[in-house]
């Protein structure tokens, strides 16, 4: 259950705290809520600034999200508990490539989250994006991207699609990623072409609406953009 997940959790940082003489927390925290409740997500926060109080008061304080969990009460404490920037997983505007993809939400309760978030007062937001998916072409990214800054979040992280190996996902699409390693034409993922092209549309279309682009020093194509405000 959520609240002995969370218990487990609280009792587990304070023991690990305990034995740390430093943390680089001064700038940045992040946190995950997935199946926490509020008040653990309270808790937790409490137990860092109890072992860390020189944390800043205007230290970034981040916290993931999937769409269509977030309600005003849980807003609200995250707030509380000092939390001042949110970041919500949408990954695709696209219905059937969220289907694909494995994710129960829809991009309609992604734009409800987002825009309670802004009425509640979070003034700093990051939506996570995934290019190259499975069923996913070059035009439907583009769609996204554009949907996406049209909202006008403080920061777009978009990342390509990684597959590893192991897992339900490789497994159910490996023959696709074997033909688009051998520069053949995959059934179900983007070509190779596709993929890079959805690379550089990325750059061009954050460019476009006013973000600055800072890309990540990885093989994969990943790029990491922000609003200058």
């Amino acid at each position: 259950m959520p609240v002995q997940l969370g218990e487990h959790l609280v009792v587990l940082l304070q023991g690990c705290l305990r034995d740390v003489a430093f943390l680089h927390v001064a700038d940045h925290v992040d946190l995950t809520a997935q199946r926490l409740e509020g008040s653990e997500i309270m808790r937790i926060m409490q137990a860092i600034r109890e072992r860390f109080p020189d944390i800043r008061e205007d230290a970034e304080i981040t916290i993931e999200c999937n769409p269509g969990t977030l309600t005003e009460e849980k807003l609200q404490i995250y707030q509380k508990a000092g939390i001042n920037r949110l970041s919500l997983g949408l990954q695709s505007a696209d219905q059937e490539e969220l289907k694909l993809l494995g994710r129960i939400h829809t991009y309609n309760q992604f734009k409800e989250n987002f825009y309670l978030a802004r009425r509640i007062g979070f003034a700093n937001i990051n939506v996570d994006l995934m290019s190259a998916l499975p069923g996913q072409s070059v035009e439907s990214y583009r769609c996204t991207l554009k949907k996406v800054c049209e909202l006008g979040p403080e920061h777009i992280s978009a990342y390509s699609l990684i597959i590893e190996d192991g897992t339900p996902f490789a497994k159910r699409y490996r023959q696709d990623a074997a033909k688009r390693e051998a520069g053949e034409k995959p059934q179900f993922l983007p070509s190779e072409d596709e993929e890079r092209q959805m690379y550089e549309d990325t750059a061009e279309i954050l460019s476009e609406y006013g973000y600055h682009i800072r890309r990540s020093k990885c093989t994969e194509p990943v790029s990491y953009t922000h609003l200058t405000l």
